[in-house]
C-alpha cells in the first residue's frame, strides 16, 4: 500500500492510497485425496507440500458429511476465480449463505458474504432485474432469478440486503410470470421465477399450475425440480412429487448457455431442492449416493457446478450424525462435518462406530509452471514494436512501449463466451487498451474483435469475448510498457470457456529480462 500525504497553504491537506497487488506469476492449484476411514482406523495425513512454493500452500482435512468430495477445495477455487460477472459473483456468494463459519467457509464468511451481496446489487437495473456485467446491461432472465435467490438466502444468513432492492427484484420476477413463455429459454426462466417467488413467500399458485401442464416441455431437469420445489413451498405435495419425479427420471442434458448449466449442476441443485422440500426421502438417498466423489476436480468445473456442489454439501449435511475424529492424539469437537486446517503432517483416527469419508486438500502456487496444453481451443500471441515489427524480447529495455497481439480460435463448432488471460511479468504494465476495428496508424494489427468486457487489473490483461460457431476466431491487442529492470517469468496466455473450463488452451511459461534504459 502506498500512501501519499500532501499539505499546502491555509491548512490544505489531502491523502491518497493506492494498493499494489503482489502475486506470483503462476495461478494457484488444488490437489485432493479422498477415502473412507473405518471405525477405529487411523490415517496418515501428509499434505504434498513439496508441490508448492514455500509459504503459499494451505491444507485442510474434512471428515464426515453427506458428500464425498472436498468442500474446502471448492471453496478455495471459487474464492480465487479471477472474473466477476453476475453469474460468477452470485456463484461465489451462494454457498457462503448456506455454510457456517469455519475452515471451509473461512472465519470471515460473514464479511465475504456481505461483499458478495454488494457485488450482485451493483448489477441491479432500474427495473429490478440484473445485468451480466453492470446495471446498464440488458436484463438477464435466468440470472436475475439466480441473483434474487442468493439475496434472499444471504439475508436469511444475516447479510444486510436492502428491502427496496429485494422488493424490486421480486417485482421483476413477478412481472415476468405474466408474459407468454414458449421458448426453452423463457420456460427455464419461468420455472426459476416461480420457485424464487415461492421461496420469498410470494407464490403464484395459478402460474405454477399452468406451467405444470407443460412439464414435459421444460428444457432441463433443474427447471422441473424448481417447479417441484415451488409446489412444495405452497404445500401441494402431489404436484411437487410429480415434478421432482420427472426431474429425476431424465437427468441427462448437455451444456446450455441460457441457464449456464450442465447435468452435474442440475444433479447437485436438485439434491438441494429435494432435501429442503422434505419430500421423496428414498429418492433423495439414491440421488446422494450417485453424486460424484473424489473425482470432482475444481480445475475443470464451472462456477455453477462448484457453487451447487458446495451448497449441496452444506444442505445435505444438516442433521447428519456427528463425526468423531481424533487428530494427533486429541479428540476434535464432534460435528456432522469436521474440518481442520493443517500446518504439516498429522494422524487422524476415527473415534466413532461408523465409517466416515475423509478428504485432504492442499491449495497453493505450484513450484513448476503448468505446461502448455489445450482442448478444442487454440491461442497464439505476438509481441510487436509500434511499427509492427517483431519485438526482441531478449533485448527489451526499460520504458519501451510495445503491443501484445493475441489471436484465439474455438475448434468444436460451438458458441462460446470465452475468457482470455495474459499475466504480466512484474516489470511490465498496461499502457493502454486498443479498441475494436481498424486502428488508425496501425494497419498491421488488422481488424480487432469486439470484447464483452475487459476487467481492470494491474497484473494481467483480461478480456471476455463471444466466439460464434460460424465465426470461431478473435483478435485482440493491448499496449504494454516495460517499467522495471530485472528478470521475470512471463506466464503463458490462457483461453477458456467461462462456463465450460474443460475447453481451453494454455501456453507454457517463459522468462524475459528488462534491461535498464540507455
Amino acid at each position: 500500500m502506498i500512501r501519499l500525504h500532501v499539505t499546502g497553504p491555509s491548512g490544505f491537506a489531502i491523502m491518497r492510497e493506492a494498493a499494489i497487488l503482489v502475486r506470483p506469476a503462476r495461478g494457484a492449484i488444488t490437489t485432493v485425496l479422498s477415502g473412507s476411514l473405518d471405525p477405529g482406523a487411523e490415517a496418515r495425513l501428509a499434505p504434498a507440500t513439496d508441490l508448492f512454493l514455500p509459504g503459499t500452500w494451505r491444507a485442510s482435512a474434512t471428515f464426515g458429511g453427506a458428500v464425498r468430495y472436498s468442500m474446502a477445495a471448492l471453496s478455495k477455487a471459487l474464492a480465487d476465480y479471477p472474473l466477476n460477472c453476475l453469474e460468477q459473483a452470485t456463484s461465489r456468494g451462494l454457498p457462503l449463505a448456506l455454510l457456517e463459519d469455519g475452515p471451509v467457509a473461512g472465519e470471515d464468511r460473514a464479511g465475504r458474504l456481505q461483499q458478495g451481496v454488494e457485488q450482485v446489487l451493483d448489477r441491479q437495473r432500474f427495473d429490478g432485474g440484473f445485468g451480466l456485467w453492470s446495471a446498464s446491461g440488458e436484463a438477464e432472465p435466468w440470472l436475475s432469478a439466480y441473483a434474487t435467490e442468493f439475496l434472499l438466502r444471504a439475508r436469511t444468513a444475516g447479510a444486510a440486503v436492502p428491502d427496496q432492492a429485494l422488493k424490486e427484484a421480486l417485482k421483476f420476477l413477478a412481472d415476468a410470470t405474466t408474459e407468454d413463455a414458449t421458448s426453452p429459454k423463457a420456460l427455464a426462466a419461468r420455472a426459476y421465477d416461480l420457485y424464487v417467488l415461492a421461496f420469498a413467500g410470494q407464490p403464484r399458485a395459478g402460474a405454477q399450475r399452468v406451467l405444470m401442464e407443460q412439464l414435459d416441455k421444460l428444457p432441463t431437469p433443474l427447471a422441473r425440480a424448481q417447479l417441484g420445489a415451488a409446489f412444495a413451498r405452497t404445500n401441494d405435495a402431489p404436484r411437487a412429487e410429480a415434478a421432482f419425479t420427472a426431474a429425476l427420471a431424465d437427468p441427462a442434458r448437455k451444456f446450455w448457455g441460457e441457464d449456464y448449466g450442465t447435468a452435474l449442476r442440475d444433479q447437485l441443485a436438485t439434491a438441494v431442492l429435494l432435501k429442503e422440500s422434505r419430500l421423496l426421502p428414498e429418492r433423495l438417498t439414491r440421488l446422494v449416493a450417485a453424486l460424484p466423489g473424489a473425482n470432482l476436480d475444481p480445475r475443470v468445473m464451472s462456477t455453477q457446478e462448484m457453487a451447487w456442489a458446495e451448497a449441496a454439501g452444506a444442505v445435505l449435511g444438516r442433521g447428519a450424525p456427528p463425526a468423531k475424529i481424533g487428530l494427533g492424539g486429541r479428540p476434535l469437537p464432534p460435528d456432522p462435518v469436521v474440518t481442520v486446517a493443517l500446518t504439516g503432517p498429522d494422524t487422524a483416527r476415527n473415534l466413532g462406530d461408523a465409517p466416515v469419508w475423509q478428504t485432504l486438500s492442499v491449495s497453493g502456487v505450484p513450484t513448476a509452471a503448468p505446461p502448455a496444453s489445450r482442448n478444442q481451443m487454440r491461442v497464439t500471441r505476438k509481441f510487436l514494436n509500434l511499427d509492427g515489427s517483431t519485438l526482441d524480447l531478449d533485448h527489451l529495455r526499460q520504458n519501451t512501449v510495445f503491443v501484445l497481439l493475441v489471436e484465439g480460435r474455438a475448434e468444436d463448432g460451438q458458441d462460446h463466451r470465452a475468457a482470455l488471460m495474459q499475466g504480466l511479468p512484474a516489470g511490465w504494465e498496461i499502457a493502454g487498451r486498443i479498441g475494436a476495428g481498424e486502428v488508425a496508424g496501425m494497419a498491421w494489427l488488422g481488424k480487432l474483435s469486439e470484447t464483452e468486457s475487459e476487467p481492470a487489473a494491474d497484473d494481467r490483461y483480461a478480456a471476455v469475448v463471444d466466439i460464434a460457431a460460424n465465426d470461431p476466431t478473435f483478435r485482440l491487442a493491448v499496449r504494454l510498457r516495460a517499467v522495471t529492470p530485472g528478470s521475470y517469468e512471463l506466464p503463458g496466455a490462457e483461453l477458456s470457456d467461462m462456463y465450460r473450463p474443460a475447453l481451453y488452451a494454455r501456453q507454457g511459461a517463459n522468462r524475459i529480462v528488462v534491461q535498464p534504459a540507455d
